[in-house]
C-alpha cells in the first residue's frame, strides 16, 4: 500500500490514492483496514470476482454510472455485487 496517507482515525486510514488492486485498472483507494485491505474505492472498472486485497464489505463506486458494488466474498477471493439503492 503506497504511504500517502491523507488521515488516520484510529485503526482506519483515509487515503486518495491510485492503486492497481487485483485485475482492474487502477482504483482510487479511499480508505483500507488495518490489515491493508481496501474497505473503499472508486473507479471506471469494478474489481474482477476472486481479485484480493478487497476486505468484506468493501465499497466500490463505479465512476462512470454511479453504481455502488460491495463485496460480499472475502479478502482472498472477493465478489462484488451491486447495492440496491
Amino acid at each position: 500500500m503506497a504511504d500517502q496517507v491523507v488521515a488516520n482515525i484510529g485503526m482506519i486510514e483515509l487515503l486518495g490514492i491510485s492503486e492497481k488492486i487485483g485485475t482492474p485498472t487502477y482504483v482510487i483507494v479511499l480508505m483500507v483496514d488495518d490489515l491493508g485491505d481496501v474497505t473503499w474505492c472508486k473507479g471506471p472498472t469494478k474489481p474482477t470476482d476472486n481479485d484480493n486485497g478487497f476486505a468484506t464489505g468493501c465499497l466500490f463506486i463505479d465512476t462512470d454510472d454511479g453504481k455502488v458494488y460491495s463485496n460480499r466474498g472475502d479478502s482472498d477471493n472477493c465478489n462484488f455485487d451491486q447495492v440496491n439503492t
